[in-house]
C-alpha cells in the first residue's frame, strides 16, 4: 500500500520514532565496539560512503515499513523482518534493526580480522556488502511511496520465497549492484590517488 507521506499518525508515528531511536542506539553501539577493537578508524577510512548510504536508506526503509507492519505484520514482505513484527509489534522495527545491524557488523568485523594481511580484499568485500545493503534498502523504501514507486518498478525482481534468501543474497543478480558499485568506488579511488601530487618538503 503506497503512501503519499513518510510518517503516519498517532501510534504508528510513535512506532516509527521508536524504530529510528533503535537504529541510532544500534549504530552508536557498534561504532563504540569497533573503536574499542581499534578498527573504527580503518573501517571508516574506506567505508564511509557506502556506510552512510546504508544508514540512510536502511533507516528510510524500515521506518516507513514500521508505519504499517507494527500493527499488520503481513505488510512486511521480508519474511525475516516479519517475524519480529509478529512477535514484538510496536517494538518490532527497533529490534529487527538492532538484529540486522548487528548481523552485518559482525560479518564485516570477521572479514576485517581474517583479511588483515590483504587490505585491498578486505576493503572490496566490505564495500560490496555495504553498497548491496544500501541498494536493496533503497529498492525496499521505494515500494512504499507513490513518488518513488517508479524506481521499484524499474528494478522489479521476483520476491524470495525462503527465509534465508531474505537475509543473504543468493543469486548473482542480487549481488551485482554491490559488486559494481564497489568496483566503481575502487576505480575512482585509484584515479584520484594518482592525480594527487606529493607535496614538497620544506627545507
Amino acid at each position: 500500500m503506497p503512501y503519499s507521506y513518510f510518517f503516519g499518525y498517532g501510534t504508528s508515528l510513535y512506532a516509527q520514532l521508536t524504530t529510528v531511536l533503535g537504529i541510532a542506539i544500534s549504530t552508536l553501539f557498534w561504532r563504540a565496539l569497533y573503536k574499542r577493537l581499534d578498527i573504527w578508524k580503518e573501517f571508516i577510512s574506506f567505508a564511509s560512503i557506502p556506510l552512510i548510504l546504508w544508514i540512510v536508506f536502511g533507516t528510510l526503509d524500515i521506518t516507513i515499513t514500521t508505519r504499517c507492519a507494527f500493527a499488520k505484520s503481513e505488510c512486511e514482505g521480508n519474511l525475516a523482518s516479519r517475524l519480529f513484527f509478529e512477535h514484538f509489534g510496536f517494538f518490532g522495527g527497533a529490534l529487527v534493526s538492532f538484529a540486522w545491524i548487528s548481523l552485518w557488523s559482525i560479518i564485516m568485523l570477521v572479514i576485517i580480522k581474517l583479511t588483515k594481511k590483504h587490505e585491498t580484499l578486505s576493503h572490496f568485500l566490505n564495500r560490496t556488502i555495504l553498497y548491496n545493503l544500501a541498494f536493496s534498502h533503497m529498492l525496499g523504501f521505494s515500494t512504499w511511496l507513490n513518488a518513488t514507486k517508479p524506481i521499484s518498478a524499474f528494478f522489479s525482481t521476483p520476491y524470495p520465497t525462503d527465509l534465508l534468501s531474505w537475509i543473504f543474497p543468493t543469486t548473482v543478480q542480487e549481488l551485482l549492484p554491490g559488486i559494481l558499485l564497489a568496483i566503481f568506488h575502487y576505480i575512482f579511488e585509484m584515479l584520484t590517488s594518482k592525480g594527487q601530487k606529493p607535496t614538497a618538503k620544506s627545507s
